[in-house]
């Protein structure tokens, strides 16, 4: 198991539901990071300093064809391939939430690769990201906590982080979220906008009463039939 997702109570082992889940395989696109869409920082996590690449991956795979996705992993790299398969609880429920609330209120109803769309915006998102993940008690205070800023390089990068958790708000289910999980390599998450215009199921009463109306016809015509 990922000692760093453990200390956090992370559900980072398989249950009956994750056991019955297909794996399937994840690469590279060749511009891993769609060609600029990262920024090189240096993050604080646990009192040590390392220096990071943070960005949007752009991945592919035979399920999900291109998609992009970004890292919740701070303990392994992503792999080349990486062998994921699908989880829904991931994280806590208030994790979940919180990663709910940053996709809702940044991408919206929008694509990732729509809205995230340069440098910055993805270090960005991939920052706030992982202080959600990493200090989850709330807060989100990018120059205190378990996870922080390490130096003062990429200030752009980091003041759109803290610009993205102050305008978190309580806005979700505007995407549909997709965490992947690796046992070898870094875990993964994407989003896809919700779609609201398909049509909204006929209620049961409604139904209901539509079948009563038709029956009544029917043996209404059978009476007349009858005279």
């Amino acid at each position: 198991m990922k000692k760093i997702l453990s200390t956090l109570a992370v559900a980072a082992v398989f249950g009956a539901s994750a056991a019955s889940a297909a794996t399937f395989t994840v690469t590279r696109q060749d511009q891993l990071f769609g060609g600029n869409l990262l920024r090189n920082v240096e993050i604080n996590y646990n009192g040590t300093n390392k220096a990071v690449s943070a960005g949007m991956f752009h991945l592919k795979s035979d399920d999900m064809g291109d998609f992009v996705a970004f890292c919740v992993d701070l303990a392994q790299t992503l792999g080349k391939p990486s062998q994921v398969v699908e989880k829904a609880v991931l994280f806590s429920d208030t994790v979940r939430t919180n990663v709910d609330k940053l996709f809702s209120s940044v991408i919206g109803t929008s694509t990732m690769a729509s809205v995230i769309n340069d440098g910055v915006l993805a270090a960005g998102f991939q920052l706030a990201l992982w202080e959600i993940i990493y200090d989850s008690e709330g807060g989100f205070d990018l120059n205190n906590g378990t996870f922080k800023r390490g130096n003062t390089s990429n200030v752009q990068a980091w003041n759109q982080a803290q610009a993205y958790l102050n305008g978190l708000g309580d806005k979700t289910g505007l995407q549909d979220i997709t965490y992947l999980f690796s046992e070898a390599n870094q875990d993964l998450v994407t989003g896809t906008p919700v779609d609201n215009n398909e049509p909204a199921p006929v209620p049961v009463p409604a139904s209901g009463l539509l079948i009563l109306a038709g029956l009544g016809g029917l043996a209404a015509l059978r009476r007349r039939k009858a005279v």
